[in-house]
């Protein structure tokens, strides 16, 4: 059941896609009804889906612009 499963190269992990989807639901559906960020959410969701933290949290906006 490879096929399940989507490589994320840049973190170099195997990521469960189905995951992914259902995650990106749930925190679409929360903040909708609640009005509020998901990344409180998404941040903790991805990490136990397999994605390391600093990859899961990711760069600040600043840090982001200084850098593209």
């Amino acid at each position: 059941m490879d096929w399940l499963y989507v490589l994320m190269p840049i973190a170099g992990v195997k990521i469960f896609w189905p995951g992914l989807v259902i995650l990106g639901l749930g925190v679409g559906i929360i903040g909708g009804f609640f009005g509020m960020g998901g990344a409180w959410m998404v941040t903790p969701g991805l990490n136990i889906l397999g994605f390391p933290m600093a990859f899961a949290i990711g760069p600040t906006s600043p840090t982001w612009r200084a850098n593209h």
